[in-house]
């Protein structure tokens, strides 16, 4: 059960004067059942859902999780923002997948479910698995394995930087080479591998590294470059490579848990064909589905959703309002929704709790107990309903605090 008691929140700048945006709001939400907040726009309900999500820290009053405080981000809460979140460089796997490569989702739902003997998701596994360790094998031998591991894992610039490193190496020690070759071949009138001839003595040594008395600030720059980025790489590499079977371990049991928990959520959203694909390659609808899909992948217990469907059409509004209720019953989630629609509110909210203008007081709570049921968006009690909840809203103004 989620406790919320004299809740008092308040947004701005340190630097400014702070407003307040909720003021002793005081509710309790039952497991496994959903709650639509509805409040003007500017009403706190936005910083309401963000404080339940221990996101934003509230000035007074309490939030508790079967008796536990809310203190910050918890494992077992999934947020959905109202404009999704989805980055942009990754495709709707990885996006839906991130939970798990960043490792915030609870090492109880991270183990993966016992469905290998589904084919699909066997085929799924072992498709992905073999890529990855082909990929390793390459990375391995050229060096790179490093950067490639962390690439996936999803850690760019760490992997950028391996990268980057390797190839200041190459290209200073290629430069390295060439400036030694010239000058054997223009000074000395001897063949570059006479090279060796030369480290057989302290001057020869001081030619190779920094000219010997004709000091070259370049071959010195070059050598010093070479030598400590190649040892530390060389060192790495060695690292990388007795670690290897650890670490294609660890990248196929990720790969477990991405197929045994996202996949079956893509596939119930009707993504099945759209798993490399990227944001910007779909449309409003199945962005949307993907936001889901990533928020229901590490099982959640409580799911908060900022007007997630604001952004969409119509017809895809209801089509995945729709979606929603059956996964809150499939799942029975405990699921607290943010909205200024009316219909939306009188759809998806078991009760409806609406409130004032800010500073945001709770109006109303409005109970709505044939929310799920069949043929309920068409019948007269839904509009009846949606009547009710304008009235309430025509007239926000702040009222004496109620609590439930």
């Amino acid at each position: 059960m989620i406790e919320i008691e004299g809740l008092r929140i308040e947004y701005g700048e340190e630097s400014e004067a702070k407003s307040l945006a909720i003021a002793d709001l005081s509710l309790n939400i039952a497991d496994g059942e959903s709650v639509v907040i509805l409040g003007p726009s500017g009403s706190g309900k936005t910083s309401f859902l963000l404080t339940l999500a221990g996101l934003l820290q509230p000035v007074a009053g309490s939030l508790k999780i079967d008796k536990t405080p809310i203190t910050g981000p918890r494992n077992d809460i999934s947020l959905i923002l109202q404009d999704l979140g989805l980055l942009p460089w990754k495709t709707v796997w990885k996006n839906a997948s991130l939970g798990f490569e960043l490792g915030n989702i609870s090492k109880e739902n991270r183990r993966p479910n016992s469905t290998a003997s589904d084919p699909a998701l066997h085929q799924e596994w072992e498709k992905r698995k073999r890529s990855v360790s082909i990929a390793y094998l390459w990375l391995t031998f050229t060096g790179l394995f490093a950067a490639g591991h962390r690439f996936y894992l999803d850690r760019p610039f760490s992997g950028a930087m391996r990268t980057i490193g390797f190839w200041v190496w190459a290209l200073a020690f290629g430069a390295y080479v060439i400036d030694l070759d010239t000058y054997l071949s223009d000074e000395l009138n001897k063949p570059f591998r006479e090279i060796f001839s030369l480290m057989t003595n302290a001057d020869g040594w001081a030619q190779l590294i920094w000219g010997g008395e004709q000091f070259h600030f370049s071959r010195l720059l070059l050598f010093t470059v070479s030598l400590v980025l190649g040892s530390y790489l060389l060192l790495r590499w060695l690292r990388d490579f007795f670690e290897l079977s650890e670490q294609v371990r660890q990248v196929n049991t990720l790969i477990q848990q991405q197929v045994h928990r996202v996949k079956p959520i893509l596939d119930e959203l009707g993504l099945q064909g759209f798993y490399n694909r990227f944001p910007s390659q779909l449309s409003g609808g199945e962005r949307q589905r993907v936001a889901i899909a990533r928020a229901l992948a590490g099982e959640p217990r409580v799911l908060l959703m900022d007007e997630p469907l604001s952004a969409l059409d119509a017809f895809n509004r209801e089509r995945i309002q729709d979606q929603l209720v059956a996964l809150w019953q499939k799942h029975k989630l405990t699921q607290v929704i943010v909205t200024h629609d009316v219909e939306e509110a009188v759809y998806m909210g078991q009760r409806i709790v609406v409130l004032t203008d800010r500073p945001a007081r709770i109006r109303e709570i409005v109970e709505n107990p044939k929310m799920g049921t069949s043929g309920w968006r068409a019948s007269d009690a839904f509009y009846a309903q949606a009547r009710h909840l304008r009235e309430l809203l025509t007239d926000a103004r702040p009222v004496e605090a109620h609590s439930s």
